[in-house]
């Protein structure tokens, strides 16, 4: 179906997070998300065909690991740097 990807994997989440009872607006932190042994979406059949120079078993798997900094502000999530990284590709 469109739009329905399989996703697998292990994340391992740190966070440092601070704030008063006065409310939500209060929260203060930073964190960071890792991504090992993945699986998230999947690659157009051309750029799949790039990992035939690999070792690895030819798949369409984009990408296998990744990294997530983030800081929370109030009841905002920001993503301050965000890595994902593929036997074909990788984004930064």
């Amino acid at each position: 179906l469109p739009g329905k990807q399989s996703l697998s994997g292990k994340i391992n989440v740190g966070m440092e997070l601070a704030g008063t009872a006065a409310g939500l607006h209060t929260l203060k932190g930073r964190g960071q998300m890792n991504l090992k042994n993945a699986t998230l979406g999947e690659l157009p059949v051309m750029l799949a065909m790039l990992k035939v120079f690999s070792i690895r078993e030819p798949d369409r798997t984009a990408f296998d690991s990744g990294a997530i900094d983030f800081r929370v502000e109030g009841q905002h999530i920001y993503l301050d740097s965000i890595e994902l990284t593929g036997n074909a590709i990788s984004l930064l």
